[in-house]
């Protein structure tokens, strides 16, 4: 009965998305003259078994082993400093990134482009929600909903507007010391720390400091200014859902505040193919540099912060 009931959701979600492709292509063929039809083919067939792979494998990697129930809402937007609203923010920016420029790739009209690939972070982010829903340890959250579209609004808007990202969304991530204490909350290697140890993440906004002078070139193009967010003593979503064998730590959750330096590689004028991919999979990734850290603990300088 629950394995049914889990196909049923996991086949009703890619159907959609499927439909939803269908529809989008269609509509992207009638004005884009620039159109590549077999790359736009590969970019839509990639994107339909890539939701289909990253939906049911997520279904068996978090889901499987919990009962489910009628879809319900859960309201867990005091949880975890609200970092975990602050990586489904990033996540959708990212996903919406790949979709529109993926588009841009197959010759799609700009416009066009941008606006059905900036959907994308929203399409890719919402099974979470529905598995979420359906399961009796989790539900769907509406901060995470609203977090998702808020991530593909950011990019979106801005290609918009300028048709670029003066404002870079940037991950940081270092191992901590909370990771050990529970590692099948927070991670027991380095590829789930990276994904559930929020202590150690940190989501940057990026800027070239000239953006903040129009018209003025005072220094390099590729200088630019981040501002962070992370969170740390977290060993549970909420402070009383610590578990009595770690309450002696006395870790009392915190936000913290970063303001560094960094270097957008994009602005790296370069003519070499395997640089410009570089600097573009390098423009995600927050540069490690000096920081300044601002949270309840005072004011911390560190020398070199990732």
């Amino acid at each position: 009965m629950k394995n049914n009931l889990a196909m049923k959701i996991l086949k009703s979600t890619i159907l959609l998305f499927i439909f939803i492709s269908i529809l989008a292509n269609k509509s992207i063929a009638q004005d884009s003259i620039q159109l590549n039809k077999k790359r736009l083919t590969a970019v839509i067939s990639g994107s339909i078994s890539l939701y289909a792979v990253s939906t049911v494998g997520l279904y068996y990697l978090w889901y499987a082993d919990y009962p489910l129930q009628k879809f319900h809402f859960f309201n867990d937007n005091d949880e975890w400093q609200q970092f975990d609203k602050a990586g489904h923010f990033a996540t959708a920016w990212y996903e919406s990134l790949i979709g529109i420029e993926a588009l841009k790739w197959s010759g799609v009209a700009p416009k066009k482009a941008i606006l059905y690939g900036g959907l994308y972070g929203i399409i890719f982010q919402t099974p979470i929600e529905i598995m979420d829903g359906f399961s009796e340890h989790w539900g769907a959250s509406a901060g995470d909903l609203l977090a998702n579209a808020l991530g593909s609004a950011l990019l979106t808007s801005q290609y918009l507007l300028w048709n670029e990202q003066k404002i870079q969304l940037k991950y940081s991530f270092h191992r901590t010391k909370y990771a050990p204490l529970r590692p099948e909350i927070l991670g027991s290697n380095l590829a789930e720390e990276i994904l559930k140890d929020y202590n150690g993440g940190t989501i940057w906004l990026s800027t070239p400091i000239n953006n903040l002078y129009p018209g003025k070139k005072i220094l390099p193009s590729w200088l630019s200014l981040s501002v962070g967010y992370g969170a740390e003593e977290m060993v549970a979503g909420r402070l009383q859902d610590t578990p009595d064998n770690l309450k002696h730590y006395n870790y009392i959750p915190y936000r913290q505040y970063f303001l560094a330096l960094d270097i957008n590689p994009l602005k790296i004028k370069t003519k070499n193919k395997a640089l410009t991919y570089l600097f573009t999979a390098l423009s995600l990734v927050k540069i490690p540099a000096p920081a300044i850290e601002f949270s309840k603990k005072g004011i911390k300088l560190h020398p070199l912060y990732f």
